[in-house]
């Protein structure tokens, strides 16, 4: 009876665990808080007059707090991934050579534990001398994602767009 005991003793350990880390993993506060990946994703694509633009002829350079953004590509779309962690903005800039102006974006991380996703569309119009932002951005405590678009003129000294809060 005693060894019976022994043996069914690190069984109940191990089942303890087991639930204590699936209860980690599937209740999303904890797990949240626990994310060992880049909490700020998101897909950029550029169009210029209704052509996409490869993104390989397209550079991005760290701003404020990126010093770990990373970058790739995937058909006509650039992946990018950043390790966040950290309550407030950060930014990044698109250099495109065809109009000779960076393009700053800015996502803004309301909570330290919060992951966010993101899909940008930068399309430039320059017969109608304008650039519309369109994008896609959700954290993971929301239940809704936001759409939105702005538009900037292409004359404008500034090309900006911001989401996130």
């Amino acid at each position: 009876m005693e060894n019976k005991k022994k043996k069914l003793f690190p069984l109940i350990i191990v089942a303890i665990i087991t639930a204590l880390m699936a209860f980690c993993f599937f209740y999303k506060p904890i797990y949240y808080r626990i994310y060992p990946f880049d909490r700020i994703k998101g897909y950029i694509r550029i169009i210029i007059d209704k052509q996409t633009l490869s993104p390989e002829s397209i550079s991005f350079h760290n701003k404020s707090r990126c010093d770990d953004i990373s970058v790739k590509t995937k058909d006509n779309e650039s992946y990018i991934s950043i390790k966040g962690g950290e309550y407030g903005g950060y930014s990044f800039t698109i250099d495109i050579p065809e109009i000779n102006k960076p393009v700053e974006v800015r996502v803004f991380q309301a909570n330290w534990w919060n992951t966010t996703d993101f899909a940008l569309t930068v399309n430039i119009d320059t017969v109608n001398n304008e650039v519309r932002y369109d994008y896609y951005f959700r954290n993971n405590d929301d239940k809704s994602a936001v759409m939105a678009d702005r538009i900037n003129n292409l004359d404008d000294e500034k090309l900006s767009v911001s989401f996130g809060l």
